[in-house]
């Protein structure tokens, strides 16, 4: 019912931010069926791919390579945020007209940026599951810490680097719950609702400090009551 003749596009986010989910193939591969069978492209964003913790990353453009337009970054898989990279992989005659829009927008990456890149992507055997053990290692202690905490509640997280954590138990909604915690205990979260109206009852956190900042912010938050 939601893909009418109309229906030019379907945008596609695994690992998920702000969730933490990973979509299986088997799930990858009906919606490149629905994406032949009604001729809509797939916005990819593969932006996490490498954090797929438990089972080996599928793209989306294996199960339907000429419906598939996927969005990578340097950002998140080489921890390169301020670099400003990313990179579009899509059929040739969409290549050529994005290329167009971006020569009137930004033109290109600075040439220091795009020689890391480079060296980011030559080493990426090394790189990225380096960086991947640390954002795993983290969520696996958010999840422990999470479960410790009456009000609080946690889907299992497979991937990227963020803990969609469940506050519904509190009475809050996401944006008090935030104000709430970040005066009582300075701890912040992003609230739920910045993702949509069924976002309310979530706030995410990110897994971007040590270990040890993560303790200290869950200690504070277990002395709270709700």
């Amino acid at each position: 019912a939601a893909i009418t003749d109309k229906t030019k596009a379907l945008i596609l986010n695994s690992p998920n931010n702000p969730t933490g989910a990973v979509f299986s193939p088997e799930t990858f591969e009906k919606i490149a069926n629905l994406a032949k069978k009604h001729d809509f492209f797939i916005l990819s964003d593969e932006v996490y791919d490498g954090f797929s913790f438990y089972e080996p990353f599928v793209p989306m453009a294996k199960f339907a390579p000429e419906h598939t337009i996927t969005f990578g970054s340097m950002s998140k898989n080489f921890a390169m945020t301020g670099w400003r990279l990313g990179y579009m992989i899509a059929p040739t005659y969409l290549n050529e007209a994005a290329k167009i829009i971006n020569e009137g927008i930004t033109y290109s990456a600075p040439s220091p940026s795009q020689r890391a890149a480079i060296y980011a992507l030559n080493h990426s055997e090394t790189l990225i599951p380096t960086v991947a053990e640390t954002f795993q290692k983290r969520l696996e202690y958010i999840s422990k810490r999470v479960e410790e905490i009456p009000y609080l509640s946690l889907h299992p997280l497979k991937g990227s680097i963020y803990a969609f954590i469940n506050i519904s138990k509190t009475g809050m909604d996401s944006v008090s719950f935030t104000e709430y915690i970040l005066k009582e205990t300075q701890v912040l979260v992003i609230p739920g609702l910045a993702f949509g109206e069924s976002g309310d009852n979530y706030v995410r956190l990110a897994a971007t400090q040590d270990i040890s900042v993560l303790e200290e912010a869950f200690n504070r938050l277990a002395k709270l009551t709700f």
